[in-house]
């Protein structure tokens, strides 16, 4: 009769390919479930006087208080937000700010937004000498 030896401390060849196999399985798996789960926001924005791209603008899921900003092309992603409906801001400085009510994102499909914003002027307080 052959006996099994096991050492503390060591995990037998056997297990230790199970685990392996699992672990790879559930690198795969996992992920996938995890954005199925979840919506991605992506879009443009653009002035809308010239059409021209604006970089630097907030993009915020408010309640969640997720928040990406616009590259130089006016592009933007916002991902890991729950399915439902939440509000959007858009903000820059010189722009008016938009707010997007109720906007519906469906878990594992990305929404997508093409935003004109119109300029508006910046008002300064009068310096004080």
């Amino acid at each position: 009769m052959d006996r099994l030896r096991i050492q503390v401390g060591k995990i037998p060849r056997s297990a230790r390919n199970r685990l392996r196999a699992t672990a790879l399985v559930l690198a795969f798996v996992l992920p996938g479930e995890i954005s199925a789960q979840t919506a991605r926001l992506t879009g443009s924005i653009v002035s809308s006087d010239a059409s021209t791209p604006l970089a630097g603008v907030s993009v915020r899921i408010i309640e969640l208080d997720l928040e990406a900003v616009t590259t130089a092309t006016g592009r933007f992603v916002l991902a890991g937000i729950p399915a439902g409906d939440h509000d959007v801001a858009v903000d820059l400085l010189g722009y008016t700010s938009l707010r997007l009510r109720d906007v519906g994102f469906r878990a594992g499909r990305p929404t997508e937004l093409a935003i004109r914003l119109d300029p508006s002027p910046v008002e300064l307080a009068p310096s004080r000498r």
